[in-house]
């Protein structure tokens, strides 16, 4: 029983880094690999929004989800009034399920969340993956790293 446990806490952080810089991240947590599962998730700074990063991480982290770690379902969420965020999920293949009413709370406010979902058999995006380097050629370009183990 541990060992599910254990299982199901665990986590993937991946820096997105543009010219060095790290501009954001995207990552996996609540990992269960007993129904293999997990939940996604992204966040850009206000500077590096609008260039398609935070669509390309997310179907990065799908695909290491799906490929590497044998998950079969990811979920995410956002408050149901971020329009980027809902399409950022799904232009990387996740599809909407449905709203958690007042699920989260930032101070005395709180805020329905829209659920989406990709699975393994869902149709694969047509998107360009970041790689997952700390050292490309060129500049401009994205990459992903771990920011607690260097490259991952």
């Amino acid at each position: 029983m541990a060992q599910h446990l254990v299982s199901g806490t665990a986590k993937h952080d991946l820096a997105i880094i543009v010219d060095g810089i790290a501009v954001g991240n995207v990552g996996l947590s609540n990992i269960e690999h007993v129904h293999q599962t997990g939940w996604a998730y992204y966040w850009l700074a206000k500077g590096a929004r609008g260039r398609g990063l935070a669509t390309r991480g997310l179907a990065t982290i799908a695909d290491l989800a799906f490929t590497e770690l044998g998950l079969f379902r990811l979920e995410l969420g956002h408050r149901t009034g971020n329009a980027a965020s809902c399409r950022v999920a799904s232009r990387a293949g996740f599809r909407p399920e449905g709203i958690e009413r007042q699920k989260l709370r930032y101070g005395k406010q709180r805020f329905d969340v829209e659920t989406h979902a990709r699975l393994t058999l869902d149709p694969v995006p047509d998107i360009e993956l970041i790689p997952r380097t700390a050292s490309l050629a060129g500049p401009r370009q994205p990459d992903l790293t771990r920011p607690d183990l260097g490259t991952a």
